[in-house]
């Protein structure tokens, strides 16, 4: 059995002898969630994490969970952080992740896993993966398509729901977040070998809703990824409008999907403007959507209420 070294996450906060802070998110009250990194010392030297909350302008800790290092993933309009822990091991198959939510100054233990999104209704999204189970999904141009187990389940007050991944996709990926419909949006990866990138599959948009997992398609290039969803059910994010440049780079376009359709946001803009809307990373409940371009940071704003 592989020896466990375990950080004293509690002695290194209080000696503030982290080097770097993160932060995750923010509600509406102004409240922050993040993390504190820093250096274990001893004989090992590493890392470790310990998540933390801004209030009224203070930097304090979670409470200890299990003693273990900690992440916080996202903080809701309640005040709510969900995150994980984990405990530093040298052994490469070990999972020792359990997901969390904090919530009336107490940490309460969800179950196996990594909490990666909330919503204001205690539903709260987790991950967890098995590095030493591999699922074969598929073959592509007579190579074997396959990925390490992962999986997903929705939990709300004790409740557990799975996610199940449609028949023919690998993993979801990575994710948006949730909204307080418990809809939730993110990328997940096809069956099929990217023609540009070697070894890599394709990443594909989705939103859950209804109980079903609707991929929402790309700008004529090969993939496409979710980065934001709001109460409304409009997700925005970036995809791919062709062949990667001489570089190697991916030439993408922001998106808005609503209706069921997908839009490129730069049709929305003027071509005199001079900019190109690259990505779309947030979106908000009036439409107003933030994302990256060719001069910077953007901010759009919809001419029609309710960004419909």
């Amino acid at each position: 059995m592989a020896e466990r070294q375990k950080t004293s996450v509690a002695k290194h906060f209080k000696n503030k002898e982290y080097r770097s802070i993160e932060t995750v998110g923010m509600n509406n009250q102004g409240i922050v969630a993040g993390n504190i990194t820093g250096e274990q010392d001893g004989a090992y030297l590493l890392e470790f994490s310990r998540a933390v909350v801004w209030r009224h302008g203070k930097m304090v800790p979670l409470p200890l969970f299990r003693d273990m290092e900690t992440v916080a993933a996202g903080i809701n309009n309640k005040g709510e952080i969900a995150g994980y822990g984990f405990e530093q091991t040298n052994d490469a198959l070990a999972d020792t992740d359990q997901a969390f939510l904090f919530r009336r100054g107490k940490i309460t233990k969800i179950g196996h896993g990594r909490a990666v999104c909330l919503n204001d209704h205690d539903q709260v999204l987790v991950q967890w993966s098995d590095p030493s189970a591999f699922r074969i999904y598929a073959k592509d141009a007579g190579q074997t398509v396959g990925t390490p187990v992962s999986d997903t389940y929705l939990w709300n007050n004790g409740t557990k729901r799975p996610i199940a991944v449609p028949h023919g996709y690998g993993n979801f990926e990575t994710f948006a977040g949730i909204n307080n419909l418990g809809e939730f949006a993110g990328q997940i990866s096809t069956s099929h070998l990217s023609r540009y990138f070697s070894a890599d599959t394709i990443g594909r948009a989705f939103v859950w809703r209804n109980s079903k997992t609707r991929v929402l398609g790309t700008l004529g290039g090969e993939s496409s990824k979710a980065l934001g969803i709001n109460n409304n059910g409009q997700v925005v994010g970036k995809a791919d409008v062709g062949p990667p440049d001489v570089h190697g780079d991916e030439k993408t376009h922001a998106f808005l999907w609503q209706n069921g359709r997908m839009h490129d946001l730069n049709g929305f803009v003027s071509a005199r403007s001079g900019w190109v809307l690259y990505s779309a990373n947030g979106i908000n409940d009036k439409g107003w959507i933030v994302g990256m371009g060719s001069k910077g940071t953007f901010l759009l704003k919809p001419i029609h209420p309710h960004g419909q």
